[in-house]
């Protein structure tokens, strides 16, 4: 996806010895197409970077995320330029800082972008940062414990006091009189926690 930046911005090139030798200066490539980015690297640069496709020539400046926090150590990388790149001179690849485009760490010479020549077929590729899960932990339960008290009638000198876990109580059956009068007996049921609730699988 293709953003604009609302108002001129003024960007330096951090200090740093990442340096993109791919593309060439005034190469030219589709809309649509897949390219190879190459760069060199030393030591003390960060770990980790992203690529961005970028044209600040003309107005308004434009800029589309095309890979991100790629390990610096890769030295390559295969990227797509958006199906609807617009076509003109000017563009670059840019590594910059996660997803800031306002830290930069190493740009590519300035390249042409040419007219998408398959525009009915073209899919831009998903741009995501890939993540990962812990696996699930195993959760063992141990029964409850009835308390002997559970709570007190009218004062703490009457306690309610329980000795086995509740069960339900049979409910009777409605019985019809000659008036179809019918009874229902209602049974209110306690029920105990058997352990303390875990969270591992919310989201």
């Amino acid at each position: 996806m293709r953003s604009s930046l609302p108002f001129l911005v003024s960007l330096t090139t951090l200090a740093s010895a990442i340096s993109i030798t791919q593309p060439a200066l005034n190469s030219t490539y589709a809309a649509g197409s897949t390219i190879t980015v190459n760069w060199t690297t030393v030591d003390t640069d960060p770990t980790t970077f992203s690529l961005y496709l970028w044209n600040f020539v003309y107005w308004p400046p434009t800029y589309s995320a095309l890979a991100l926090d790629i390990p610096t150590s890769e030295l390559s990388h295969a990227v797509q330029i958006p199906c609807d790149a617009t076509p003109e001179w000017g563009y670059q690849i840019s590594g910059i800082n996660g997803t800031n485009v306002y830290i930069i760490y190493a740009q590519s010479d300035r390249f042409f972008v040419s007219e998408n020549l398959d525009a009915e077929s073209c899919v831009d590729t998903t741009t995501a940062t890939p993540s990962t899960c812990a696996a699930a932990s195993t959760v063992y339960v141990t029964p409850g414990t009835v308390p002997k008290t559970i709570g007190w009638n009218s004062d703490y000198s009457h306690p309610v006091t329980l000795d086995h876990v509740p069960t339900p109580a049979p409910v009777a059956s409605a019985s019809s009189g000659p008036d179809d009068f019918h009874t229902v007996r209602v049974t209110t049921t306690l029920g105990v926690a058997g352990g303390e609730e875990d969270d591992c699988g919310s989201e």
